[in-house]
């Protein structure tokens, strides 16, 4: 069945990239997949109920998952996010993440930019350099 996608050109291609995500890596969570493509698990969670996809990931075999309260280990999704940020500021200069308001529910937009001088701007934070402003911010 062809996915039942509906939106902006932009919206269109992230949904079918969505979808594609689910079918090639069924072990994802909606987090991951949403950090993959700067959205949000929920609008992941829409896009996959909408085309009759497996809302939850397949279980990874023990041991395989992410390592946690491991000091100095890095999960995927942080991998995954970091590696999109690069991609985005590489690409346009700016890249805009979703974040949660401490303890609320509510989203913040926090903007990336990449100043005249060559420091980056996240939010009201100012960074010599991209790998820096990763480290303190994800």
């Amino acid at each position: 069945m062809p996915p039942r996608l509906q939106g902006t050109p932009e919206q269109l291609a992230t949904q079918a990239s969505i979808c594609q995500c689910r079918i090639d890596h069924p072990e994802w969570t909606q987090d991951e997949i949403g950090v993959e493509h700067g959205v949000t698990k929920e609008y992941v969670r829409q896009v996959l109920k909408k085309n009759d996809l497996p809302t939850r990931g397949t279980r990874r075999a023990r041991g395989s998952g992410r390592q946690r309260d491991v000091p100095g280990a890095t999960s995927a999704s942080r991998s995954r996010k970091r590696r999109l940020i690069r991609q985005r500021m590489a690409d346009d200069g700016t890249f805009t993440e979703h974040r949660k308001d401490g303890d609320s529910k509510s989203l913040l937009n926090v903007h990336w930019t990449i100043k005249r001088d060559g420091s980056y701007q996240v939010g009201s934070n100012n960074y010599r350099d991209l790998e820096t402003a990763l480290e303190a911010e994800i």
